[in-house]
């Protein structure tokens, strides 16, 4: 991919300030209930520097925050994603320590994404390289979204910190970094996030304003829209791929405004149009707002737009169209949106589909590749309820992943599956589960 040129940087740079000082001024002060003027240095209300603080009221209330720990979950989900990190483990760290700290990488994201922050914490050391360090501050930005202690909060953060090396290209200091300063937005120390996300490659620049967009009042929407269009205008893909991200996340905090809602859905995908990012981000991108509005239980605005997903897939296919490992796992990603959004008819009826595409182009799909495409249509089978469906489609994914004949990429696949197992829902059968007790039987060299 094309760097961005000095030029461009400095124009991105130039277009974020005001973020900047829209998030540290005006928004800062409305988040936190500013509604009256700021007062003025002679206010008498304003207390000298060198007056003594006045003691609380010992009848002032003590914040109360929600406690650091594990939710409860199913005893076989838990043991799924507790097999898959000791698949991913079982990798041997010379020379696959990349291949096996993302391996088990992912396997923390699905245990976090199922409220597992302890467990995500306290398997982080077995994580060999930078990744551990990542994984600690996604952590800590669960928490701080969670609402825990902020002491709590910077105790994880001093933890990544501990664990972040020095030696890193610069974009993996971001990954990490990004997670940290997301976290101190979250409890409220916007100049010290602000300061991080300043090092950041112009890639990872306007996260910080991301995670502040959920507070953030309307009357500041119109002034970031505005900047958000000078961003696209530019047609930088880093800069256009984060100002899609801000579009929606301000759909999220401003959903039940409906004018707002439809201009921010009719934006998204404009915005993509324009900046003219990969087609597969474009999709997945409207997929986002189909998400909020499945989680809002709004289902004839979720139909509307996955069918509006679906649109812009057909139109594709019939210009540039995908290969089938990537056309089958977004086919997948659009059934499972059907399916939540009641519609299981249709979503079954893409399933179908994403499996025949994937068996007929099954010798152009490169092994290592195979389950990696399934993934997704298996998510979406167990999302329509049918148990046999799901059953078949997982274990179609788990055959595709026990194809190559080394270690390593089985490995991969099969942690990687019974993540998606654990987190779609899908307790496997008793032939399923005595194939996966043979495949991590099997694993060993030649890696």
């Amino acid at each position: 991919m094309r760097r961005p040129t000095s030029k461009i940087r400095s124009i991105a740079r130039n277009v974020r300030l005001p973020f900047l000082i829209l998030l540290l001024a005006p928004i800062a002060g409305a988040v936190h209930g500013a509604e009256a003027e700021p007062p003025q240095a002679d206010d008498p209300g304003i207390q000298a520097p060198d007056q003594t603080p006045t003691p609380a009221s010992i009848d002032e209330e003590v914040a109360v925050f929600p406690p650091f720990v594990d939710a409860e979950i199913d005893g076989w989900r838990l043991a799924l994603l507790t097999r898959a990190f000791d698949v991913a483990s079982r990798i041997p760290i010379d020379p696959h320590v990349k291949d096996r700290s993302s391996t088990q990488a992912d396997v923390l994201d699905a245990l976090l994404e199922l409220d597992q922050p302890v467990a995500v914490r306290d398997l982080a050391v077995r994580i060999e390289n930078w990744r551990r360090a990542e994984a600690i501050a996604k952590v800590a930005l669960h928490a701080a979204r969670a609402g825990v202690d902020p002491a709590e909060v910077r105790a994880l953060v001093a933890a990544s910190d501990r664990n972040h090396p020095a030696d890193l290209q610069q974009w993996r200091h971001d990954r990490i970094d990004e997670n940290i300063a997301r976290a101190l937005v979250q409890i409220g120390d916007l100049e010290a996030a602000a300061r991080l996300e300043a090092g950041f490659e112009l890639a990872s620049q306007g996260r910080v304003l991301e995670e502040s967009v959920g507070t953030m009042p309307a009357e500041a929407v119109p002034v970031l829209l505005e900047r958000l269009d000078q961003v696209i205008e530019i047609a930088d893909l880093d800069g256009v791929m984060n100002a899609i991200d801000i579009l929606v996340a301000l759909h999220t905090r401003f959903y039940d405004d409906v004018a707002v809602r439809t201009d921010l859905e009719r934006r998204v995908d404009e915005a993509a149009t324009r900046g003219k990012v990969p087609h597969d981000i474009r999709i997945r991108a409207n997929l986002a707002l189909v998400d909020e509005a499945i989680r809002r239980d709004d289902v004839a605005n979720a139909r509307l737009l996955v069918g509006r997903a679906r649109g812009v897939l057909d139109s594709i296919q019939q210009r540039t169209p995908f290969p089938a490992e990537y056309l089958v796992p977004m086919i997948g990603e659009i059934a499972r949106r059907r399916a939540e959004a009641g519609d299981t008819e249709r979503a079954v009826t893409e399933i179908e589909h994403a499996m025949q595409v994937a068996e007929e182009n099954r010798a152009l799909i490169v092994d290592v590749f195979r389950a990696r495409a399934l993934r997704p249509v298996a998510r979406a089978a167990v999302a329509t309820g049918d148990e046999a469906l799901a059953e078949r489609v997982f274990a179609a994914t788990v055959e595709a992943g026990a194809e190559n004949p080394n270690g390593r990429p089985r490995a991969e696949d099969l942690a990687r599956t019974l993540a998606a197992m654990a987190v779609s829902g899908h307790r496997p059968g008793d032939d399923l589960q005595a194939r996966i007790d043979e495949i991590v039987e099997g694993l060993g060299a030649p890696w």
